[in-house]
């Protein structure tokens, strides 16, 4: 018969550990009964970012009496990260979760990393990738079940593909454990490096990660997929649904910690209550085989939910595109008459004898003149045509341009009634119109 996990009694073990070791270090940090920190800390980071806030009253203008205050239990915290005690903290848990799995899920190891933005941080670099954002980045690789097995906090501008060396190095299992258990790495087209492989493979690690097609060059031998590898591949998808539980904490979205070790305690401590209810789960099913039964059902239910809900978006959104294109049509129809009549409004002012005149000065010098392809009708078209396009965008309308910083940008300027009868045969008769169509006869017979 397993025994469940009570996390608050692990931390309660662990504080008074730590309150002995560190007893002069310590400052203030002398009241409130061990459990009721955790569970202050626990109310914290469910619901709030400001220490300052926690257990405010707005009305009285004070700290709720009877409770810790914002700001006492952010010295706390700074406390416990100053001498590491979330680390030994997640540390007994997770090895009570891989005494548990028999170490089972450390075979296939997931590696991703996620941005963090940053609000009250002090010197966090910006981000290009993420509209030059400040912020963080929480670089992890993760067992089967989600549980990470490694945790290393970086400047935002940093690349993934730079930080397998310093993961390994910030495991929370020991290294002959880890060796001994560990099969395969699993990561995405970042981590890809030829750097990163050959380390990784010298280690003694299989690796499966995905390639970037500008690297596949025509010389490569590529077969397809099989199976196996496929399934593999795909279950890398574990380090992000980390990442996203993770998120669902509003302390941890977003940097809201002066400093990034003070972001990690908490990080750390989220991850750390997570293991703790994942451990219960596991200890119900293997003491009652019927729970995992039900969680199984339950999963392909919401599988089979799920591919039922993708077809009805893929309908509706082929439905939406359907309409956008018809939209789309009719409003390139509407505008292609638009410019028909225009153009045709132009051609009717100029003079039709000047287009036969530079007909047949050209077609003289064209070898296979016969060509059907330059008739006289064909250069007609082309004139009205082109000729028409050229007065629309460089005489009835003006484009201009101006420098917004080191950007060039446009404004185009139309005056009322440009495109009227009066207008357009006014700029005929101001434009030297036989230049314009020596110009487009000379594409027209090349």
């Amino acid at each position: 018969m397993n025994n469940l996990v009570n996390i608050s009694e692990i931390f309660i073990e662990t504080h008074n550990e730590y309150m002995l070791k560190h007893k002069r270090n310590n400052g203030t940090i002398i009241k409130h009964h061990a459990q009721i920190r955790y569970l202050e800390f626990l109310k914290f980071v469910s619901n709030g970012v400001y220490w300052t806030r926690h257990n405010w009253n707005d009305e009285e203008k004070k700290y709720e009496d009877g409770k810790l205050s914002g700001k006492y239990l952010n010295e706390l915290h700074l406390y416990y990260v100053k001498y590491g005690f979330y680390d030994i903290f997640y540390k007994k848990l997770l090895l009570i979760y891989l005494n548990l799995t028999n170490y089972e899920t450390l075979k296939n190891m997931s590696m991703d990393s996620s941005f963090v933005r940053n609000i009250l941080g002090i010197g966090c670099k910006r981000n290009p990738h993420y509209y030059n954002k400040p912020g963080i980045k929480i670089h992890s690789f993760s067992d089967s079940l989600r549980t990470p097995i490694a945790l290393y906090i970086s400047p935002c501008n940093l690349h993934d593909s730079l930080s397998v060396k310093t993961l390994l190095k910030n495991k929370f299992i020991d290294t002959e454990l880890f060796n001994n258990h560990v099969k395969t790495f699993l990561a995405d087209s970042a981590y890809s490096s030829m750097a990163n492989i050959h380390y990784l493979t010298t280690s003694g690690y299989d690796v499966v990660m995905g390639r970037n097609k500008q690297h596949v060059d025509k010389t490569l031998l590529i077969h397809d997929a099989n199976e196996d590898q496929l399934t593999t591949f795909k279950s890398k998808g574990v380090i992000e649904n980390l990442f996203g539980n993770c998120q669902r904490y509003p302390c941890i979205i977003n940097n809201y910690e002066r400093s990034v070790d003070s972001y990690r305690g908490l990080l750390l401590f989220i991850l750390t209550s997570t293991l703790a209810k994942k451990i219960n789960k596991i200890h119900n099913e293997k003491n009652n085989i019927e729970l995992k039964k039900e969680r199984d059902a339950k999963n392909l239910r919401n599988k089979q939910l799920d591919e039922k809900n993708k077809e009805i978006r893929y309908k509706k959104k082929k439905e939406h595109d359907e309409k956008l294109k018809k939209a789309k049509n009719e409003r390139d129809k509407i505008k292609a008459n638009m410019i028909k009549e225009i153009k045709n409004k132009i051609y009717s002012y100029i003079n039709k004898n000047m287009i036969k005149r530079t007909y047949d000065k050209n077609i003289n010098n064209v070898a296979n003149n016969k060509l059907k392809k330059f008739s006289y009708t064909n250069f007609e078209n082309y004139i009205k045509t082109n000729v028409g396009d050229v007065i629309i965008n460089n005489n009835l309308m003006e484009t201009v341009k101006y420098l917004c910083g080191k950007k060039t940008l446009y404004i185009i300027c139309v005056k009322a009634h440009a495109f009227g009868d009066d207008n357009i045969k006014r700029i005929i008769d101001t434009i030297d119109i036989g230049k314009i169509i020596d110009d487009q006869s000379l594409n027209f017979f090349k």
